[in-house]
């Protein structure tokens, strides 16, 4: 079994300067090439193994919506070998700076990332709460995996369901069926979707089959057809929430 550090590997060997993640939201448009989103990973990979000294025990839930920074801090996660969960008793939650006015559980808990188009920490963050944002800068852009990722151990929990790292080929290749995606495809997603679903959508079908997302945020109030010709996507995916 390839890891999911293996997999990003081969991509940025394979796609360097290729588009990998694309975004469109009221702020504008950002892309990030394959080499662009590897760093930003393996910043964030550094950031989440040596600042908040995650391991592989741990299990971290990301609200970041249907933004670009949900594919870097899921990627991350991914990579570095820690559980992927939705539950509300998740080690870490790596939330937007609206989740600190909500925020009930130890604010070591919560991670703060922002939302800000070019990644620009958020101002006036209640220092109560770790900024991430600020913080991840200060991480090297080399990632070197800490652990083995082991086959039969959890990688991802939504709900009731739960995947090892080896199921993850299985759930890649079913939402590929699902919604008739093919190798080095370039698509949209629009609406947040389930958990299985981003980390499928914007992880796995990327890293396992060179696919291209376009993230089309909440907020986005263009011409969304029109979006589909100037992204030169197959399709758009359209999923709850």
């Amino acid at each position: 079994m390839k890891s999911p550090w293996q997999d990003m590997m081969s991509l940025a060997q394979k796609r360097g300067p290729q588009p990998c993640v694309t975004w469109h939201g009221g702020l504008g448009r950002i892309e990030l090439s394959v080499t662009t989103y590897v760093n930003a990973v393996s910043k964030a990979g550094n950031f989440l193994i040596e600042g908040l000294m995650l391991d592989e025990s741990s299990a971290v839930r990301v609200e970041l919506g249907t933004h670009w920074q949900s594919s870097v801090w899921l990627g991350a996660l991914m990579v570095s070998g820690i559980q992927v969960t939705d539950s509300t008793d998740a080690d870490v939650t790596i939330g937007t700076k609206d989740w600190t006015a909500i925020w009930t559980q130890d604010p070591d808990k919560l991670v703060v990332v922002s939302r800000d188009p070019f990644g620009m920490p958020d101002r006036d963050l209640d220092e109560r709460f770790i900024n991430a944002s600020a913080q991840v800068r200060m991480f090297g852009d080399y990632f070197s995996p800490s652990w083995p990722v082991e086959s039969g151990d959890v990688a991802l929990k939504s709900g009731d369901s739960t995947y090892t790292w080896e199921d993850l080929d299985g759930l890649t290749n079913r939402e590929a069926e699902r919604f008739d995606i093919s190798d080095e495809s370039r698509f949209g997603i629009q609406g947040l979707g389930t958990l299985e679903e981003r980390i499928a959508l914007q992880i796995l079908l990327p890293l396992q089959h060179s696919c291209s997302t376009v993230l089309i945020d909440s907020d986005f109030n263009g011409d969304v057809r029109a979006l589909v010709q100037d992204e030169r996507m197959s399709q758009i995916i359209r999923l709850g929430a």
